[in-house]
């Protein structure tokens, strides 16, 4: 019997939201219609059916053949959408994490492991004789390493300095020196380019995340509304889209769409956006349904996206899928740049304020401008499909019925 064992993104810390628990979930399914017994693997998560609602899978409907192993696990399946936020660093659950992995790796005694960031190196001796994949959103080795990365920007004063302080155990926790994966996979070229760095290693294959684009169509009837969406923290640059609302001259509102995880941060934007006498302009939906997303994004004329480092950013691919025009800061570390809109080819790039200000009057103003940029856009969205994911993934692999 053919099992594969799938450890959750950030070394597995969680399997609860977040586009790294899609991927995980997303290849669950793919492995599951190829033969896999399947257990997924994490220091803390949330049961299938809340993982199929979040998501858009269908785990639950395969009880016999999906199993879970968390060591934490909410007592209400229902829990509140951020009671699984991180308030610890991660170095703190991984150490648990690579002693339960032993466990489960003995138990369940999986064929393929499948692991997500980072490799746990209190496991080494449990690689042998089995098939190790390792997919990477961004890996903390890099991090570690070459001092890149996003994890300022994440994290309140304190947070960081407490990290600092712990980075030396997390230094021995993870591969910084060398890869032991047989497949390393990235999720896009900016990724790509930092690991081959980090391990010397040329063989890396990019496999893009998989977006649900069918769910996603654009109203009938179009609004002046922009959305910008992500984790509601620093590194998103939400309060860059306020300034630039601020500045436009054309009627339009502004959705800020993500989960909520910092609420420092949180209640700056909304300061700010009573210091800019934005109220009746801007709106923040912190942990929006699926249903509030899907139809946010279909009535929107356009999503944005500010991070400055953004390895992909599925919501921008969820935006396009809606006829949404796509503004992406321009940037060499910015993924939906460089591998979504390719540069330009498939949407606006910017990299002030102003800049952002003046594309956002000029797809709110201009119809031929937004109906040629949309369709490009809507277009180019297919080509990140749960099914080109699932083909191409089981074809790395070597998996296929």
């Amino acid at each position: 019997m053919k099992k594969a064992l799938i450890i959750g993104p950030n070394i597995g810390v969680s399997m609860g939201r977040g586009g790294g628990v899609r991927v995980a979930a997303k290849m669950a399914e793919a492995l599951v219609e190829n033969g896999f017994i399947v257990s997924l693997c994490a220091f803390k998560g949330y049961p299938l059916d809340c993982l199929d609602d979040i998501h858009g899978t269908s785990l639950a409907k395969h009880t016999d053949k999906i199993r879970t192993h968390y060591l934490m696990t909410p007592n209400d399946e229902r829990w509140g959408a951020n009671r699984l936020s991180g308030v610890l660093p991660i170095h703190v659950g991984v150490l648990p994490l690579s002693l339960y992995l032993q466990y489960v790796i003995r138990k369940f005694s999986p064929n393929l492991l499948i692991f997500h960031d980072d490799v746990p190196s209190l496991i080494k001796n449990r690689l042998r004789r089995r098939l190790t994949v390792l997919y990477v959103h961004f890996s903390y080795a890099t991090r570690l390493k070459l001092g890149v990365g996003d994890i300022a920007d994440m994290t309140t004063p304190s947070r960081e300095f407490l990290e600092q302080l712990l980075n030396p155990l997390l230094r021995q926790l993870v591969f910084l020196h060398n890869n032991p994966a047989d497949i390393t996979i990235a999720n896009s070229s900016v990724t790509a380019s930092f690991l081959k760095q980090t391990w010397n290693q040329t063989e890396v294959t990019i496999l893009h995340p998989p977006v649900d684009t069918n769910r996603y169509r654009p109203s009938r009837t179009k609004e002046n509304l922009v959305v910008s969406m992500g984790t509601i923290q620093p590194n998103k640059r939400f309060e860059d889209v306020i300034r630039a609302i601020s500045m436009v001259d054309s009627e339009c509102q502004l959705v800020i769409i993500g989960h909520y995880h910092q609420g420092k941060y949180y209640r700056e934007l909304l300061n700010l956006i009573r210091i800019k006498g934005l109220r009746k302009r801007v709106r923040i939906l912190p942990d929006a349904s699926r249903r509030q997303v899907e139809d946010t994004l279909s009535r929107a004329r356009t999503i944005v996206h500010a991070s400055r480092f953004e390895p992909f950013g599925i919501a921008v691919v969820e935006g396009m899928a809606s006829g949404c025009v796509p503004i992406v800061y321009r940037g060499a570390t910015s993924g939906p740049w460089l591998d979504i809109v390719k540069r330009g080819e498939f949407g606006i790039g910017f990299e002030t304020i102003k800049e952002l200000a003046e594309n956002i009057e000029k797809i709110m103003t201009d119809e031929k401008v937004y109906t040629k940029c949309s369709m490009r856009a809507k277009d180019r969205s297919k080509e990140f499909s749960n099914q080109i994911f699932r083909d191409k993934f089981t074809k790395i692999i070597g998996c296929t019925s």
